[in-house]
């Protein structure tokens, strides 16, 4: 088991919905660690309330799930070319999500500390489409004291 390396996170997710398109895009700080094959990247989003979300990535090369907790509360499981079903707790109560991962790639850079998450899913909550995914996220191990 490795130990947590402190790490900067850039994340941008691409929300495209028929014709229109949305990027949300942000940095924060975070952990990384590795146990065995398993990745954990944690990291905390605050919202444009100013409420924070805290964010686990757990990935695998078979799997990966985005457990989110605090101002949202949501468990989203991904398998290449699989339909998966997750959970998004919303104060009416919990939705089931349904995606469809298309593309789920990592790669880390050795030589520059640097790795980067990449999932492309289709989502529909309550059996509702809502849109095509793009997320992609980056970090970078800092050495902050």
């Amino acid at each position: 088991m490795s130990e947590k390396k402190n790490v900067k996170v850039h994340l941008k997710t691409t929300i495209t919905t028929g014709e229109d398109t949305e990027t949300y895009e942000f940095l924060t700080f975070g952990t990384s660690q590795l146990k065995g094959n398993t990745l954990y990247l944690q990291y905390e989003e605050v919202q444009e309330d100013h409420q924070k979300v805290q964010t686990t990535v757990k990935w695998t090369d078979e799997e990966a799930f985005i457990m989110r907790s605090g101002a949202i509360k949501m468990r989203q499981r991904f398998i290449r070319d699989a339909h998966t079903i997750g959970v998004y707790e919303s104060p009416y109560g919990a939705l089931n999500m349904n995606t469809l991962t298309k593309k789920m790639e990592y790669s880390w850079n050795n030589h520059t500390k640097e790795g980067k998450i990449i999932l492309i899913y289709e989502l529909a909550i309550q059996g509702n489409e809502i849109g095509r995914y793009e997320m992609t996220i980056g970090y970078k191990e800092e050495n902050i004291q």
